[in-house]
């Protein structure tokens, strides 16, 4: 999946180690068009190679108009976790609160920081992940997993009538709130009101007034499925 070029006031967020790769690609995939800032973030401590790793980004970003002032160093210390979860939270709430668009990496940097900041990136709110898109880059090099943060399931912990929505969509994909309603024998202005929550927690999607299950629905039943056993 190749990230949108042209989007603007983006912001990418990505931990960091020796290899800038991960950050470059990212970069390069976007066209160097709307990035507003790159965000690092590092150890308290680390070594010459990952600060030559920081010139380098430094040095292919100023392709897409950015500054050196652009390129921030984030400092947490990975020792103590929930800590550095804190910090990386608080900087995650900031940073979606004022862009249209963020990228966050976690391709690079010890896997300490790297599961600190997807650990603090699952406690935000589904709003603010539906901004995020994550992007892992495999060890290999050679490939690239990217899932919208909307899809990345926080909490499936539902009330009734919301589970049988969802399992009513899964039964009639593309089902309209008329079909819905009558199935479940409920007012249409409750289904609505349900359906708008699902859509909002990123299980249901609405299309032409038609409603689908997202990936995350679908899992989200299997889930509750598997709960049930």
């Amino acid at each position: 999946m190749v990230l949108s070029g042209g989007v603007s006031n983006m912001i990418i967020i990505s931990t960091i180690g020796f290899d800038e790769r991960p950050v470059l690609r990212a970069l390069s995939e976007t066209g160097f068009r709307g990035i507003e800032k790159i965000i690092l973030i590092r150890p308290l401590d680390d070594d010459p190679r990952a600060v030559k790793a920081v010139s380098e980004i430094k040095k292919i970003a100023s392709i897409a108009g950015l500054r050196d002032e652009d390129i921030v160093s984030y400092r947490v210390d990975p020792h103590h976790f929930w800590e550095s979860v804190s910090l990386i939270y608080d900087l995650l709430e900031n940073t979606m609160s004022g862009a249209n668009s963020v990228v966050l990496l976690l391709g690079g940097g010890l896997r300490a920081l790297i599961i600190e900041t997807y650990t603090a990136f699952l406690l935000l709110s589904c709003s603010k992940r539906t901004k995020c898109i994550v992007r892992i880059d495999l060890e290999t090099g050679d490939s690239t997993i990217v899932v919208p943060g909307a899809e990345i399931i926080v909490n499936t912990v539902l009330t009734p009538l919301e589970k049988r929505v969802l399992e009513t969509i899964k039964e009639k994909p593309g089902a309209s709130l008329t079909i819905i309603s009558d199935v479940l024998v409920k007012p249409a202005s409750t289904i609505y009101r349900v359906l708008k929550r699902l859509v909002d927690k990123g299980l249901v999607e609405k299309r032409n007034r038609k409603y689908f299950l997202t990936s995350s629905g679908k899992i989200a039943l299997k889930i509750m499925a598997r709960n049930k056993g």
